[in-house]
């Protein structure tokens, strides 16, 4: 019956497909002479090789019955024919299988020997130079590193798809990196938590040195801080005590550290009004460059507008409103100079203001863009307002990498199609998003920036 977890054992006769970038891979397995497809993250597997896969069989409804994998294990090619396979198949650059036939004949079942550790032999083939010969070597080499890299990381309670991404950021050197310091898998962008982390430590054969937990439990409080309470930095001696009790250290280690994190460029120190506070890298540069922006957008005000008056009387009439001395003064300002900051708490003053710019702006004939930071404050910008209203992602065009961290086709280089940009609900907007908004801003673009002054 489909979805039983089971385990079957067989020979990899083809690899149909491989995500090289995530390790998921679509295989042909003989099994007691039946041939199954089997599906999932087997990174590094080639045909000729034995596995044990554990997982279940399902049904595709494209590509029917198929064994999905959860977890694997595998041993190099032992017969000549699973060795010729392996290495007919192209794994190893430079070697196809006319080159895989020549290697296999001379050499039989001492052919991973050979090239693992006395490649020179190759050279003994026709067609094959010893700089080839160490070439094909390195190649096998790679790939015995791959697996044992892997096998290596599993033990740590590491996923398949988990020991692919790590290889792929700390190279071949990964489970020793790991080993002698589990705390920098935090800073990869793999999504280890700091608390994952201390799990790893835990199943190390050797502690490492503690002043690699102190400093990243110093960078994982300012994240959370970031994160979850919005706080692009904290005043230095009120991060000692947090840090100190999360990491049940003394507060004068947590001091020391700060400055070694200071030193490596790890953390960012700035004086405010007399006070030190104490920056991730990544929030300092953002509000700098924010900073920057703003200060740009305000030097550069758009053409004066001496039918204003006209204008809002027109506008009063056609909406059937007459605007209170703020509100006019803030359609004032958005006409007039190229930034305002409308903020009000609930109740309907912000909206007929919004619809007041927006007819001015229409008036002026501006290519007009709305955006939120959510789908349903968009969803709701675009009901108040009658104009389609974008996400902030969707409005820059975003893009996801391999370690899923947004990447903004609109940027500085290539920037938005507008000359006005309305962004509501600003208090919900992250700080590096709020920046890359910004660097995609055209040049004398206006930008009217809403949201709750309880906020």
């Amino acid at each position: 019956m489909d979805n039983t977890e089971e385990k079957i054992t067989g020979v990899i006769e083809d690899v149909t497909f491989r995500n090289e970038a995530n390790g998921w891979t679509v295989v042909d397995l003989s099994v007691d002479d039946r041939l199954i497809t089997a599906v999932g993250i087997m990174p590094g597997i080639n045909p000729g090789e034995t596995v044990v896969l554990s997982g279940s069989f399902v049904t595709h409804p494209s590509f029917g019955r198929q064994f999905k994998v959860s977890a694997f294990s595998r041993s190099m090619p032992e017969t000549i024919e699973q060795i010729y396979k392996y290495l007919a198949s192209g794994v190893i650059k430079g070697v196809g299988p006319k080159k895989a036939l020549s290697i296999v004949e001379k050499f039989g079942s001492d052919t991973l020997y050979v090239l693992e550790n006395e490649p020179e032999r190759l050279a003994s083939i026709k067609g094959i130079s010893q700089e080839q010969a160490q070439g094909i070597s390195e190649e096998f080499k790679k790939q015995t590193a791959l697996r044992a890299i892997i096998l290596g990381l599993e033990r740590y309670g590491f996923t398949p798809a988990e020991c692919v991404r790590i290889f792929r950021k700390l190279g071949t050197r990964a489970v020793e990196r790991v080993e002698e310091n589990p705390y920098c898998l935090c800073a990869l962008g793999l999504g280890i938590s700091f608390e994952r982390a201390e799990q790893i430590e835990e199943l190390l054969p050797q502690r490492p040195l503690p002043d690699f937990r102190i400093r990243e439990g110093i960078l994982h409080v300012l994240r959370y801080n970031s994160t979850s309470r919005g706080h692009t930095c904290i005043p230095r001696e009120k991060l000692l005590s947090p840090c100190s009790d999360l990491l049940n250290v003394p507060q004068d280690d947590v001091d020391i550290a700060i400055d070694g994190l200071i030193n490596t460029a790890q953390l960012k120190a700035s004086e405010l009004d007399g006070k030190e506070f104490i920056f991730l890298p990544s929030a300092y540069l953002a509000e700098k460059k924010i900073a920057k922006k703003i200060n740009i957008v305000s030097a550069f005000p758009p053409p004066a507008v001496p039918q204003l008056a006209d204008w809002l009387g027109y506008v009063e009439k056609k909406n059937n409103i007459t605007y209170e001395e703020q509100q006019r003064l803030a359609i004032a300002t958005a006409a007039k100079k190229g930034l305002l900051v409308l903020t009000g708490g609930p109740g309907p003053g912000k909206t007929p203001t919004i619809k007041g710019i927006i007819s001015i702006f229409e008036r002026q004939n501006l290519d007009i863009a709305l955006a939120a930071p959510t789908g349903r404050a968009a969803k709701r910008m675009s009901e108040v307002t009658g104009m389609p209203a974008k996400t902030i992602h969707r409005l820059l065009e975003v893009e996801w990498d391999e370690d899923d961290r947004p990447v903004f086709r609109r940027n500085a280089g290539n920037p938005l199609d507008c000359n006005a940009l309305i962004l509501d609900e600003l208090s919900m907007v992250d700080i590096n998003l709020f920046a890359n908004l910004l660097d995609a801003l055209p040049l004398g673009c206006r930008l009217v920036l809403v949201g709750d002054s309880d906020q």
